[in-house]
């Protein structure tokens, strides 16, 4: 084409068939100049001429379905998609300035993509687009299509945990856990982040062995002896013990040479055969073990003295009975000593309370399944039916049948069922309990209200109802002194201390002042000796003040009724009570040696001064067959299960670490039979001094 000078023209592009992935592209117009024409006056800077290609704009058609949930794949048809997406192209839910999705498909018709779990996403009425991003073709968006953005499908909350801690020396073991997602419509329990856990054994130089004694010498200079190991320390090399050794053999009798026979000059009578009397066995010189025994302590306030004895010599083949360690004596400023009397009071007041107080105290027998349960006492404090008593009575149990008496001459009825309906912590060790009603029954009951305890109280007679696990299953009454206040560094600031007896069932139940029939706390648990014990009440102090910490007003019955904690199961009511079983070793025998060999016996009894630091404990039941092993602690925490903190051990007999600081420790095991039944603990104190 050939223009004038000056002249202006206008060249158009039509673009057939051009390739979309192109994003620009450069054209040249090419200027040429006649022979009339300067070429210095043409502007050669204008030949080349830049255009960019503005890919079409999609269209959204269809977007199937249109409510989504969150995590789930949508599909979006319609037109002019292209084949392949950008880098810069893609999806977004809740409008072109919103959130992108994951592409699974693209298509120039169809695209699925899959709603991401954004946190900052917002749910309900909203828009989808197909977007794109380019520094080359411009930006440009479809279409709003309308759809619905809605939660998750879900059924649980999602949580990510970490490795258990290693177990402490206590028994324990914690992990951090993190929710990585919320699930809106379900409530999901968070994992554990600690358990119990069986710790470390503690540091030890030696292994522990028990040996029997010697066998008879035999005939042939030896003699044998059984030892097991009680104590494996895994970071020592300790060698096993002598099991056989050379002895003096007994003297057998040998037949003596035969002599010649006499042959008279004629007449030769027969001669008798000689026949040896028959072996017998070499028999002991000895018919009892030998024991030497110390000079008798003094008497203590409470009227007892105790004695160390040491085995000097084991007769083989003998059981010998150890002398005793501990009696009574003519303590300092008394005029005589003897067991607590078993009294009744004999005032009219007196004997009022206690007729309402026979029919108060309740036995409880709280199932932990079918077979098994744990017994304790309980005291009635709200005529609609509230029990109180020990949370240790009903702890790992599904409820609690209720046996009631009129008498004390009753055998308890057990004519209805409680529930839990609200336990303490660890250290207050108190439990709630509702009687299911029938009837609009008004149970007898006793008003704690007024109880209260201080120093003036100290030295007061007290009285103690309960049901304990043996001597039959009626109501027991013991009394003693109010002895004085537990050892806050014992952990026992709460509870009373008496030398009244506290049998197993007496948990839970209740203690009265003598002199006005006041209640002043729960019986909870007892130290048995030889001849004395010492009884724990937790305080009717502490009690009212964890009812009012609770939100429970008490003013002698219940303002409110407690909520539950748990419920007993429904079929708790259809149980025979006479099929559930219970193992009580409260009357075990505990013996205290001086070492692992039990050469020398030591007094078993509270507040005996001990110089031993490595004690050995035995036990002895009256059916040891039926026990499968026992839980063993020993250390300065009463309140120590030994079941959770201490060590499983089938041999009755416990040898503990080496004491190294003066103070007292608690020996404190429970049994195991054979039918899985553990026992309550049994607690024996131990005061070591250098």
């Amino acid at each position: 084409m050939v223009v004038q000078f000056s002249q202006t023209i206008i060249v158009k592009l039509a673009l057939k068939g051009w390739n979309t992935d192109a994003k620009s592209a450069n054209f040249y117009l090419e200027i040429k100049c006649d022979q009339n024409c300067d070429p210095n006056a043409i502007d050669y800077t204008s030949n080349i001429v830049s255009i960019t290609i503005k890919s079409p704009a999609p269209t959204i058609s269809t977007v199937t379905p249109s409510s989504i949930h969150i995590g789930d794949q949508v599909e979006i048809t319609g037109t002019k998609f292209g084949d392949i997406p950008t880098l810069n192209a893609g999806v977004r839910m809740g409008g072109c300035a919103s959130y992108p999705a994951k592409i699974v498909s693209w298509s120039d018709t169809k695209i699925v993509a899959q709603t991401n779990q954004d946190p900052n996403i917002v749910l309900g009425a909203t828009n989808i687009c197909i977007y794109n991003i380019s520094h080359y073709s411009g930006n440009w968006n479809s279409n709003l299509f309308p759809i619905q953005l809605l939660a998750p499908v879900c059924t649980a909350d999602t949580w990510s945990c970490g490795d258990w801690n290693t177990c402490s020396s206590y028994g324990s073991q914690t992990r951090s856990c993190t929710k990585t997602f919320s699930c809106p419509s379900a409530q999901t329990t968070a994992p554990a982040t600690s358990q119990s856990c069986t710790p470390p054994p503690p540091p030890c130089s030696a292994d522990v062995w028990s040996c029997g004694d010697w066998s008879t010498c035999s005939v042939f200079g030896n003699q044998t002896r059984f030892c097991a190991k009680t104590f494996s320390c895994p970071t020592a090399g300790t060698p096993t013990p002598m099991m056989s050794q050379s002895c003096t053999p007994p003297q057998i009798y040998q037949q003596p040479p035969a002599q010649p026979s006499y042959t008279p000059p004629s007449y030769q009578p027969p001669q008798p055969s000689y026949t040896p009397p028959p072996y017998q066995p070499p028999q002991p010189s000895c018919s009892a073990d030998t024991w030497s025994c110390d000079a008798w302590g003094s008497c203590s306030p409470d009227g007892i003295q105790s004695r160390s004895c040491r085995r000097i010599f084991k007769c083989p083949g003998v059981e010998t009975a150890a002398p005793v360690t501990s009696q009574f004596c003519q303590a300092p400023n008394r005029s005589s000593i003897s067991q607590p009397p078993q009294a009744v009071p004999e005032d009219t007041q007196n004997q009022t309370h206690q007729d309402q107080i026979i029919k108060a105290t309740v036995k409880l027998i709280c199932s932990i399944d079918s077979r098994r349960a744990n017994a304790g006492t309980g005291t009635i404090i709200d005529s609609s039916g509230i029990i109180l008593t020990n949370r240790h009575v009903v702890d790992g149990t599904r409820g609690c049948h209720v046996g009631f008496i009129t008498t004390v001459e009753d055998e308890p009825s057990y004519t209805h069922v409680a529930d839990i309906a609200r336990v303490s912590g660890d250290r207050e060790d108190i439990a709630l309990l509702k009687i299911r009603k029938k009837d609009g029954t008004v149970f007898p009951s006793i008003d704690i209200s007024k109880g209260n305890v201080s120093s003036q109280n100290f030295g007061a007679r007290l009285m103690i109802y309960g049901y304990p696990g043996i001597g039959g299953s009626k109501l027991n009454f013991s009394d003693g002194a109010f002895s004085g206040f537990g050892s806050s560094r014992d952990g026992l600031g709460d509870y009373l201390k008496t030398n009244a007896f506290i049998e197993q069932g007496n948990s839970g139940g209740g203690a009265y002042l003598n002199k006005d029939g006041s209640f002043i706390g729960i019986p909870s648990a007892g130290i048995r000796g030889e001849l004395a014990s010492i009884g724990y009440i937790l305080s009717i102090n502490k009690i009212k003040q964890w009812l009012s910490s609770s939100g429970l007003a008490y003013t002698g019955s219940f303002t409110t009724t407690p909520t539950l904690y748990t419920r007993a199961s429904a079929t708790l009511e259809s149980v025979d009570v006479g099929t559930l079983q219970s193992l009580d070793v409260s009357q075990a025998k505990v013996s205290i040696y001086a070492d692992s060999l039990k050469t020398t016996l030591l007094a078993n009894n509270p507040g005996t001064i001990q110089i031993s630091n490595r004690p050995t404990f035995t036990i002895q039941t009256s059916d040891q067959k039926k026990i499968a092993g026992y839980y063993f602690y020993f250390g300065q925490n009463i309140k120590a299960d030994p079941q959770t903190k201490g060590r499983f051990m089938r041999a009755p007999l416990y040898v503990p670490q080496k004491i190294r600081l003066p103070g007292t420790y608690y020996f404190i095991f429970r049994a195991k039979d054979k039918s899985g039944n553990v026992s309550s603990s049994v607690i024996t104190e131990y005061r070591f001094k250098k």
